[in-house]
């Protein structure tokens, strides 16, 4: 699980305890520098409609992060 899921998690079950486990942080670690590519893709039998609906609230998290106060904080930009 990444960390954005495990935060995700954490946000909506605040009463849960979520427990990050690495070998190595930062700045330590190559994801410092790296940058994220995303796009829809079909999984298996899974239906479109549920697809589109997960791609959506995923572009709608992105994007409010890319365009949020803290997005050079937390170094979240949209690149084309």
């Amino acid at each position: 699980m990444g960390l954005s899921s495990a935060l995700h998690l954490q946000e909506i079950c605040p009463e849960s305890e979520v427990t990050i486990i690495a070998d190595k942080f930062s700045p330590n670690t190559t994801s410092d520098v790296s940058a994220g590519f995303w796009r829809p893709r079909p999984i298996g039998s899974t239906p479109p409609e549920k697809i589109r609906s997960w791609s959506q609230a995923t572009w709608d998290h992105i994007t409010a992060l890319a365009y949020s106060k803290q997005a050079s904080e937390l170094g979240a930009f949209l690149v084309s």
